[in-house]
């Protein structure tokens, strides 16, 4: 299992991203959150098998929604993180 947290920062809240990321997890099929932070940046957290999660991450870099844009994304393993049993979306 490979557990990480990624957090995107640019213009990706008010623009769909979080539901994109959560149609793009189902799509790869990764267990974790997506939700906005007060500083306007947006939160994920992946729990899945290697070859799962590394496949979400390419597919997030490459495959963003309209009108969004990534000035930076940062992503950090954490072991720490539960297994989740889906993905949500945090409101």
């Amino acid at each position: 299992m490979k557990k990480v947290v990624i957090t995107v920062q640019g213009r990706v809240q008010g623009v769909g991203f979080r539901y994109h990321t959560k149609l793009l997890a189902d799509k790869v099929d990764v267990t974790g959150t997506v939700e906005n932070q007060i500083d306007g940046s947006v939160l994920i957290k992946v729990s899945a098998p290697t070859d799962k999660t590394d496949s979400f991450i390419d597919s997030l870099e490459k495959n963003r929604p309209p009108f969004s844009r990534f000035d930076s994304i940062h992503i950090v393993e954490n072991n720490d993180l539960p297994d989740f049993s889906s993905f949500k979306v945090i409101h």
